[in-house]
């Protein structure tokens, strides 16, 4: 059996992933957006990380992370860096997720806490 080759995401992926989805969620007055992301996390993946063949994985297994795990990560992101600690530090958490995405794993804040990865899925 081959081992695929897994790439970890570099930073400026995964920031211009971020741009892009604040980007398509203005596009699709958010509710757009909503409906394709629950549709896309089925696969472990955003709308944005979908078009940048970026793709969500389980940090250990390394298999593509499941719904359930999506959306706790996305809950953790939404509340964390861009809902109530986000508005309270005035964008902080984005600071301190950035910095969490250039450690060696490059796992951002919302990935640790869901055990998650985010790789290219063209590797």
């Amino acid at each position: 059996m081959t081992e695929s080759v897994i790439i970890p995401a570099g930073l400026g992926r995964r920031l211009a992933g971020f741009a892009l989805e604040l980007l398509l969620c203005a596009a699709t007055l958010v509710v757009g957006w909503l409906v394709w992301s629950v549709l896309e996390w089925r696969h472990g993946r955003t709308p944005a990380k979908r078009l940048l063949g970026l793709r969500v994985v389980d940090a250990v297994t390394a298999e593509p992370a499941d719904l359930r795990t999506m959306a706790l990560r996305q809950g953790v992101y939404a509340i964390g860096v861009v809902g109530l600690f986000g508005a309270a530090t005035l964008g902080l958490g984005l600071v301190i997720a950035a910095l969490f995405a250039l450690s060696p794993t490059r796992q951002a804040m919302w990935d640790r806490l869901a055990f998650t990865s985010v790789v290219r899925a063209d590797a």
